[in-house]
């Protein structure tokens, strides 16, 4: 006789989840419909804090209680609500914990998806307003220099030579460390991305995951509607950032456009219309740092305790998160729908359809049926071999 070990996993804020004890509705249905298999059930028990680290330090816990299974001949399935999924994922990215594992369950779980952004513009735009900040004794230093070779020289013509190269000086080297500046910016970034993605699940091809779907699930309403307001700072980010640039050049050369018109001869005007050019740069990085805290709403919002759980403020910057039906990436899946709905109020008190996946009797059945489906998928192949 076939076995099965059960390891059932809750969701956020439900260490207690009565689901999940081995006399439960649940477990009792699932062991009825397996009535060929050995069954056992256990309980994993983690935080149950909505973040990642809560989650990712659970998937530790469940990594070390896979490798000390006892090798027999029952079946470990992983079986987990909501955030529990994710768990299970991100203990499935290691190799050793993947292979003690023959299939993972997921009941309404809210799969999280990551897509690095594209923050070259932003990047840019931090670097030159810095850099612009930074710049300003040495181009007023140039510009003293100006005055200072004119005088010297006793006219402007005289002086044209000194004037371009120190313009040319200054400019050249505000390019170089601008440039500098933001290639460090992305290095770090870069860095900072590889260590992050080692906190995040993998995609694997075994075991298979079962995905089951709750109708009308107010989880993925609610992570959706975060998703969606979270990500929205970065969309209009660069526009802003790129039409304040603008506006701010052109403000430049206003401000400055009185000097320019009654500037001695073309070479004053050049030099004016370049100090006005900076001018607005100057302002465009005040800007920056002004607008910028708008980077953080993104890091407010994952990290409420009702949203994705994401709490730190590079993987929020460096990834677009969203909060996805399947997860993103995986092949070796297949889906069930839980048909069943919420009367919103009961005895208890308020109930939800992200609950009714292990409330519903005809979903346990079906899960049953998915691993007798998939047990002899697995021994066909094998006797093939």
């Amino acid at each position: 006789m076939s076995g099965y070990r059960f390891i059932l996993i809750h969701g956020t804020f439900a260490r207690n989840a009565d689901w999940t004890k081995p006399a439960s509705s649940f477990c009792t249905w699932l062991q009825k419909a397996l009535p060929n298999s050995a069954v056992s059930f256990k309980e994993f028990k983690w935080s149950g804090w909505n973040s990642h680290k809560a989650r990712w330090r659970a998937a530790l816990e469940l990594r070390s209680l896979l490798t000390r299974l006892d090798p027999d001949d029952a079946q470990t399935v992983l079986i987990c609500h909501s955030y529990g999924g994710m768990v299970a994922l991100l203990a499935l990215a290691d190799f050793e914990s993947r292979s003690k594992v023959s299939s993972l369950i997921c009941l309404a779980t809210p799969f999280l998806a990551f897509e690095r952004r594209n923050l070259s513009a932003l990047t840019w735009f931090a670097a030159v307003s810095i850099t612009a900040i930074v710049w300003t004794i040495p181009v007023l230093g140039t510009l003293m220099f100006s005055r200072d070779v004119v005088g010297a020289f006793g006219s402007w013509g005289n002086a044209a030579i000194p004037i371009i190269l120190g313009v040319l000086t200054t400019c050249g080297a505000f390019i170089i460390v601008s440039k500098a500046l933001m290639n460090r910016i992305c290095d770090m970034l870069e860095g900072r991305a590889h260590a992050i993605q080692y906190y995040l699940p993998v995609i694997f091809t075994e075991p298979r995951i079962t995905v089951v779907h709750a109708q009308h699930d107010e989880a993925r309403i609610l992570l959706t509607s975060t998703t969606a307001a979270s990500n929205a700072p970065y969309a209009f980010c660069t526009l802003i950032f790129a039409v304040t640039f603008v506006a701010q050049l052109i403000g430049g050369i206003f401000a400055t456009s009185e000097w320019i018109w009654h500037a001695q001869n073309i070479m004053q005007a050049g030099l004016l219309v370049a100090f006005g050019l900076f001018l607005s740069l100057v302002l465009s990085g005040l800007q920056f740092i002004i607008l910028s805290p708008l980077l953080l709403l993104p890091t407010f919002l994952r990290s409420h305790p009702g949203a994705l759980g994401f709490e730190g403020f590079f993987t929020n910057l460096l990834f677009k998160i969203k909060a996805a039906s399947f997860p993103v990436g995986f092949t070796n899946l297949s889906a069930i729908v839980c048909r069943r709905k919420a009367s919103w109020v009961w005895s208890g008190g308020i109930q939800l359809n992200h609950s009714m996946v292990y409330q519903d009797e005809s979903v346990v059945r079906e899960i049953a049926e998915s691993l007798a489906t998939e047990h002899s998928e697995s021994s066909g192949h094998a006797a093939g071999i």
